[in-house]
């Protein structure tokens, strides 16, 4: 009886120790997993604009036709990797400038200030900024950054 005793204890000890070698495994990968997860969430780019004092306030909005509107254009690289960012500036669908960035390497800011004049009047028209990286034909973010401005005579 002791020795059937010792038989079922030692494949019990086996199995336990299976199930406690899959369990380790499962918790290293699963470790290993979200470690390259997060590496990746981390990776992201600041853009901004600001009005041309430098402050996230007062932009523009009464703008005379033929008259430049000036605004900062901000980005701020997160990529883990050095990356060449365009600007597009569009007024009502129609784009009436491109910004290019340079080459901005990784955690570095670029600033620079950005003119744009409307070219016909009306109320509520909308610019929108729209960031792409390395030539992609895609923006970065899914809603563009935008202002609301009255263009007048």
């Amino acid at each position: 009886m002791l020795y059937l005793f010792h038989i079922k204890m030692a494949i019990f000890n086996k199995v336990l120790f299976f199930v406690l070698a899959a369990a380790i495994l499962i918790c290293v990968g699963s470790i290993i997993y979200i470690a390259s997860i997060a590496n990746k969430a981390d990776s992201f780019t600041e853009f901004y604009i600001l009005n041309a004092d430098g402050k996230a306030a007062d932009y523009p909005y009464e703008v005379k036709i033929g008259t430049p509107a000036n605004i900062i254009i901000g980005v701020i690289n997160h990529e883990k990797k050095p990356v060449d960012y365009k600007v597009v500036v569009s007024i009502s669908d129609v784009i009436i400038k491109t910004v290019y960035t340079g080459t901005v390497q990784d955690d570095h800011k670029w600033e620079e200030n950005v003119a744009f004049s409307p070219v016909s009047t009306g109320d509520d028209q909308k610019v929108e900024f729209h960031i792409y990286a390395n030539n992609e034909t895609v923006p970065l973010q899914k809603d563009p950054l935008s202002l609301t401005i009255k263009v007048i005579d």
